[in-house]
């Protein structure tokens, strides 16, 4: 009896997995053919949206190597500047860490502390006026320092009176580190007394992990006597790391809310500071290769994470959110070209004389560059289905500005990479005859770099027509042409692969567009290949559909070149004929900037 049983069970449940499988093939097939629809009641959505201040642009890296020389490489300077040319300064501040090494210092013969400011103020001329980059420093320090006391970190903080201030732990004894905080505490309090334009001054503290008490007892150290003492507490913003572990957004979000949850009870004097996640990352260990953070995974997570952090704001869970920042401008290493956690994927072509570099732009980089084109007032973000969307506005009637930023959702558990026709239907906008809309999108088939670099069996050294390739597919891609909004409504249908993101602008006739594009210049790649980089208006109402550059050789007049769309403040291309450049903005309606001035090259480019 027990074995007739025993053997219909086991074809019972064949029979199920059966029909398991055959009920997910047809749900596969139906999602195919099926058309989703994402309907969006502008009206609506608008009648509650609050002040969206930019909390997401921050980045930081780690040297790949121990060594001064590291600030001055060709390799950095290519990264920073790239990172530094998304519009309206999608990300602006960059923590490096151990840059004050950068600051050479030693005791004179009668023992007093000498600094030596011209490499770091070398280093931060370019970071700030060249690659549009502000620093935010870390007094991480090292063994080099001999004298662990409050009037030293007072004194060396003192001495640098110009930079925007972070830091993170040593492996001080307990006493050691009080002196640490309190010193770096003391000088800022001496330079915003002596100095009234330094009165933003911030000192952050203390960028723990707090877990275990045990542990991480300095960084809880510093809770606890801001909490005995709310006027005397050394740091102004609290600063932590929370990341997640791989498989959703919804990690770091979660993680943020219970550390708040329990700082707030054991410290409720703490209720109203002011703090920052600085690694908020999908996972620690940068280094660490993963599928997912080389295509469009990536880039949907962290725009998840900004998104989630944003609807957390205004739900009044983080009110006091001051910033959340990602460790992701690190540069990869061979032959983890495009899985470790960063924003471009780096290529050292060793195999041409001479050596040279070649940058690729990955999903989460142009994701982040969708994100910079949000309006100053947003809504609260909402869910259709597996979409998540925020709509963000400009609050001028007049000139009108909208733009709609959707993601799809990831678990990379759960992984589906599937593809389906979606129809974006915007209704209840303003009835005027002078609105246009333009979409731009990545998806994880059109904008996939890495898959390409897999098709082309992952090349140490791809050649010209192999990143011209990758290249092609950076992205994002346009839905179509700019087109006019009729009766207050419009209808676009496009087939996506997730996971994917899409910005969705829409402007009025009468919004400011940008006058006219500044500080041009050029970087040699190789004799074959320059990069342009500008610089533009900083518009929150941001109406550019491209930018487009002219060319002049000799006394000819300037010509347009052909180079399609170019979304953000750079772009690399061919170029060997010796001449002059132009660059001018173009928008929704077709209108131009005026040309930037010319920037020319004849024999030789020079490396910036």
């Amino acid at each position: 009896m027990n074995t007739e049983i025993n053997i219909l069970f086991y074809f019972l449940i064949l029979d199920m997995k059966k029909i398991q499988y055959s009920l997910w093939l047809l749900y596969l097939f139906l999602k195919c053919i099926a058309q989703d629809r994402i309907r969006i009641d502008f009206e609506e959505s608008t009648s509650n949206v609050r002040r969206l201040k930019r909390f997401w642009t921050n980045t930081g890296f780690s040297p790949l190597v121990n060594d001064l020389n590291f600030f001055e490489s060709n390799d950095l300077s290519t990264n920073l500047e790239i990172i530094g040319s998304l519009p309206n300064n999608g990300l602006k501040n960059v923590r490096i860490h151990w840059l004050l090494d950068l600051l050479i210092h030693k005791f004179n013969d009668n023992d007093i502390l000498m600094y030596d400011f011209s490499k770091l103020d070398n280093f931060l001329n370019k970071l700030i006026n060249d690659w549009n980059l502000v620093p935010t420093i870390e007094f991480m320090t090292s063994h080099k320092f001999k004298r662990y006391n409050k009037e030293f970190w007072r004194d060396y903080a003192y001495e640098i009176i110009m930079h925007y201030i972070g830091y993170n732990k040593l492996n001080f004894s307990l006493s050691e580190y009080n002196d640490y905080i309190f010193g770096l505490n003391a000088a800022f309090n001496r330079l915003n007394s002596e100095h009234s334009s330094n009165k933003m001054l911030k000192l952050r503290g203390p960028a723990g992990l707090f877990k275990d008490i045990k542990k991480h007892k300095f960084c809880w150290i510093v809770l606890e006597i801001c909490n005995q003492n709310i006027s005397s507490c050394p740091v102004d913003i609290l600063t932590f790391h929370r990341k997640g572990n791989g498989s959703s957004a919804n990690e770091v979000i979660d993680s943020t809310l219970n550390l708040l949850q329990e700082i707030s009870k054991k410290y409720p004097k703490l209720s109203k500071m002011k703090f920052s996640n600085t690694e908020a990352d999908p996972k620690k260990k940068w280094s660490e290769p993963r599928d997912f953070q080389a295509d469009t995974r990536y880039a949907v997570i962290l725009s998840e994470i900004i998104l989630q952090h944003w609807k957390a704001m205004f739900d009044r869970q983080m009110s006091n959110l001051e910033s959340i920042s990602h460790d992701n401008s690190f540069m990869n290493y061979y032959p983890f070209i495009f899985d470790q956690r960063t924003l471009l994927a780096r290529f050292q072509i060793n195999n041409t004389r001479p050596k040279h570099l070649q940058f690729i732009r990955k999903p989460v980089f142009t994701a982040l560059g969708l994100m910079s084109n949000l309006g100053k007032y947003a809504s609260n973000v909402r869910r259709i289905n597996n979409i998540s969307y925020v709509v963000s506005v400009n609050n001028n009637t007049e000139q009108f500005f909208s733009s709609i930023l959707l993601t799809s959702h990831v678990n990379n558990e759960f992984y589906m990479n599937n593809s389906a026709t979606y129809e974006f239907m915007i209704n209840n906008l303003p009835k005027r005859n002078d609105l246009m809309v333009f979409i731009e999108a990545i998806d994880n088939e059109r904008t996939n770099p890495s898959n390409i670099y897999d098709r082309l069996n992952r090349p140490k050294y791809p050649d010209v027509n192999e990143l011209e390739k990758m290249r092609n597919s950076q992205g994002p891609f346009t839905f179509e042409e700019p087109s006019k909004i009729v009766n207050g409504k419009f209808v676009v249908n496009q087939q996506l692969k997730e996971p994917f993101v899409v910005n969705i602008r829409i402007c009025s006739k009468n919004a400011k567009n940008s006058n006219r594009i500044q500080n041009l210049r050029i970087r040699k790649i190789n004799d074959q290949e320059i990069i342009l980089f500008w610089t533009d208006s900083v518009i929150f109402q941001r109406c550019t559909k491209t930018y487009e550059i002219y060319f002049k050789y000799g006394s000819h007049p300037y010509k347009l070149l052909s180079l399609g769309h170019i979304p953000f403040l750079y772009h690399q291309f061919k170029h060997t004929i010796p001449g002059c450049f132009k660059v001018l903005s173009k928008d929704f309606f077709n209108r131009v900037s005026k040309l930037s001035k010319e920037v020319c090259n004849f024999n030789n480019i020079n490396r910036k």
